[in-house]
């Protein structure tokens, strides 16, 4: 799970130290807040949304699966953004990723966690990952976030809000994503990752693999969210719709690349191949 974590989070992270090579002036604009409670709803949607597009028809017998990947991320239509935008997500989900392989596995959490200004932002992200790890069925999961989305919605502002109230809204999203039908999810992401380990041949649980893409989706959603707000204000033109889909996609990319690399589910496979 550490492995598949500290691809999503270095590589995200990284996003949003490449947008931020402007003045100290314009990284100082991102502490005030551009997006609503709906439009960070929105963002959850559109993620799961954008990876419902991206696998469905998907080419498994495919040579180069993340080739695949990235051309069907690309023909997704998002109106907010225009191509370039939506190309430079794509890239860096992939090519970021393939090339921080080295990376040190200790980097985690502490990734989004970087990114909050108060320690009340910092308790909350942490309570969310831990409800992750506490609770394996959808619903379960997805009420234990309630008491910290009103918790963020009253007493954070600013940057805070926004990356943590992304944060848990992905995680919850992509909870209902990614799980399966026995555990309240829709049961689609689950039979991706199955696709992708065995070409659709298997059936047995992925509970860990999934979990793993879980967590990685909410550090997605964070970190690309600082990055996504400073190329807006870079720009000179924050668009709420326009963030909210670049962050989405960003999101959708990384989630993707865990989708198919997965090695929670590799080692699930050599521990019961033993």
């Amino acid at each position: 799970m550490n492995k598949i974590k500290s691809l999503i989070y270095l590589s995200l992270f990284s996003l949003a130290i490449i947008w931020s090579c402007s003045s100290e002036d314009e990284k100082e604009n991102i502490d005030e807040q551009t997006l609503n409670k709906a439009e960070i709803i929105e963002i959850g949607k559109l993620h799961n949304q954008y990876l419902s597009s991206t696998f469905s028809n998907f080419n498994w017998n495919s040579r180069d699966k993340f080739a695949e990947a990235q051309n069907r991320l690309m023909q997704i239509d998002i109106p907010e953004i225009n191509m370039e935008t939506q190309q430079r997500a794509v890239n860096f989900s992939f090519t970021n990723e393939n090339s921080q392989r080295t990376a040190s596995d200790e980097i985690d959490l502490e990734s989004v966690k970087s990114g909050l200004n108060s320690e009340l932002a910092i308790s909350l992200v942490d309570s969310a990952y831990n409800n992750l790890n506490a609770f394996e069925h959808h619903s379960d999961f997805a009420n234990s976030l309630l008491e910290i989305k009103s918790e963020i919605e009253s007493n954070l502002t600013g940057t805070d809000f926004e990356v943590a109230y992304s944060y848990v809204i992905v995680l919850e999203q992509s909870s209902l994503f990614w799980k399966p039908i026995e555990l309240g999810g829709s049961g689609e992401g689950y039979q991706i990752l199955i696709n992708s380990q065995n070409n659709g041949t298997a059936s047995r649980g992925v509970s860990p693999c999934t979990k793993a893409v879980v967590a990685a989706d909410g550090a997605a959603a964070a970190t690309a969210f600082l990055g996504a707000g400073v190329a807006g204000w870079i720009a000179g033109a924050v668009n709420p719709a326009a963030m909210a889909a670049s962050v989405a996609i960003a999101a959708a990319g990384a989630s993707t690349y865990a989708g198919l690399t997965h090695p929670d589910c590799d080692d699930d496979d050599k521990k019961e191949s033993n």
